[in-house]
C-alpha cells in the first residue's frame, strides 16, 4: 500500500509527468537510464529505470537541480524498483544528491531498494546512510 502523499505510478500527479530517457538524447548516447519525475507537494518522486552508471549521472543530476530550483527545501524520493543495475558512479551521484538536498534543508530518500543496488549499498556500508521512503 502506498503512503497517502505518494503518487501511484501510471497516474498523473498534479497534472504533470516528465519523462527523460538519456538514451534518446544526443548528449547521452551510451546510457540506458530512464527517469520519470512526478511532482510531490514539496518536491519530486524520481522513478529510475534501466541502468544507472556513469552515462546516466548527468540526467540524474539535472533532475536533482530541477528539484532544488523549484522547491526551497525539497523532498526527493528516488524509486529504485525498476532499476536493473547501479554501479559506483550511480551510487556516487546519489550520495552527492543526498548531500546537496540536505544542505538545502530538504529530505532525500530511497524507495524500493533491491537486488544489486541493495548489495552495493551494504558492501559499501551505506545501507543506513540513505533513509528509506
Amino acid at each position: 500500500m502506498a503512503k497517502p502523499d505518494m503518487p501511484q505510478w501510471g497516474s498523473q500527479t498534479e497534472g504533470k509527468w516528465l519523462s527523460m530517457t538519456a538514451a534518446n538524447t544526443p548528449q547521452h548516447p551510451q546510457t540506458m537510464l530512464r527517469i520519470t519525475a512526478a511532482a510531490l507537494p514539496n518536491g519530486v518522486l524520481l522513478l529510475l529505470q534501466g541502468e544507472f552508471n556513469a552515462a546516466g549521472v548527468a540526467i540524474f543530476t539535472q533532475e536533482i537541480d530541477n528539484a532544488l530550483h523549484q522547491h526551497p527545501h525539497p523532498r526527493v524520493v528516488v524509486e529504485l524498483s525498476k532499476l536493473a543495475f547501479c554501479d559506483d558512479h550511480g551510487l556516487r551521484a546519489m550520495i552527492i544528491a543526498l548531500q546537496r538536498v540536505r544542505a538545502s534543508g530538504g529530505e532525500f530518500m530511497l524507495a524500493s531498494v533491491h537486488g544489486r543496488c541493495r548489495r552495493l549499498l551494504q558492501r559499501k556500508g551505506l545501507n543506513t546512510f540513505f533513509p528509506p521512503a
